[in-house]
């Protein structure tokens, strides 16, 4: 059976074109190099090499072979990874919380990045209203929940304000808002709002998301936010997400008369004081508190 060291050996020759720029490479003679791969050969009962040419090239079962000798070292790499993960106790998978109003663009860069960093931890990201988060989270069936404006936190819970993040008002394109300069209460009186269900019931944006007497009712917020794409009604969202549609032209943001100051809402990020914190949770929570640098 060929052995992983015959293995590179044999890519460093076909990536390098010549046996000596290999052995160089490896820091071994030109005659070792020579019989690795004469020996990996004839173990395999092919040619790899056309050595009639000045320079040995790859033949097509060498292509073959190259390709699936990538894939073997690309996979050996990732257990030697694995196997270096569990000596350092780094989690093998981190579940996060996500409250509701929580616009999921808040943690997608820094997902990104934590998977970079260490990606052999399986990460989970589930939406919830704030109560069935802190069950979870209190069981340990979560690791961080990130909720908007928190309770006052249970016992054994540590929390921390991550972010500001501010609502504005929206509407289609094709709406009669989008051209006001500035929409007067009386026309959003008489405008359908869509809102949040978690909107109206948070102490905080309450009377923001109720303006208008005739109210939809949404569980979702996306689902929301393409009902108001569609001209159905105009809602209160958060700036970040508005931002995102007005760059594609399916929103329109616009100034309520009743608004003279901005409206903004506290991020919360949530931990168990008596579970342990792994590295990819120190550094992900490192990274959420840098939000508010």
């Amino acid at each position: 059976m060929f052995s992983i060291e015959q293995v590179k050996v044999f890519v460093a020759s076909a990536e390098l074109g010549s046996f000596s720029a290999a052995a160089r490479s490896v820091g071994k003679s030109h005659s070792s190099i020579s019989m690795a791969i004469t020996s990996l050969e004839d173990e395999l009962g092919v040619e790899l090499f056309d050595r009639s040419t000045k320079m040995p090239t790859l033949t097509e079962d060498g292509e073959r072979f190259y390709e699936q000798s990538l894939l073997l070292l690309r996979q050996i790499e990732r257990m030697h990874a694995s196997a270096q993960s569990s000596l350092n106790n780094v989690e093998k998978k981190l579940r996060i919380g996500l409250g509701e109003m929580v616009p999921f663009a808040l943690i997608e860069s820094l997902l990104e990045k934590t998977a970079d960093s260490y990606p052999h931890t399986k990460l989970g990201v589930y939406r919830g209203e704030y109560p069935w988060l802190i069950e979870q989270l209190q069981q340990g069936e979560l690791d961080i929940v990130i909720a908007a404006n928190a309770e006052t936190a249970p016992i054994a819970i540590d929390f921390y304000a991550i972010l500001e993040i501010e609502f504005v008002c929206v509407c289609s394109p094709d709406s009669p808002l989008a051209d006001m300069p500035i929409v007067e209460n009386e026309v959003l009186l008489a405008t359908r709002q869509l809102a949040c269900v978690n909107m109206l019931n948070n102490p905080v944006l309450k009377a923001y998301a109720s303006v208008s007497p005739e109210i939809w009712e949404m569980t979702d917020q996306d689902d929301m936010i393409k009902l108001v794409e569609q001209g159905v009604g105009w809602a209160a969202v958060p700036k970040v997400i508005a931002e995102e549609r007005l760059a594609l032209g399916t929103l329109k943001i616009f100034k309520p008369e009743f608004s003279h100051t901005k409206q903004t809402i506290l991020i919360d990020m949530l931990v168990s004081s008596s579970h342990q914190q792994g590295p990819v949770q120190q550094f992900l929570m490192k990274e959420l508190k840098s939000l508010n640098e």
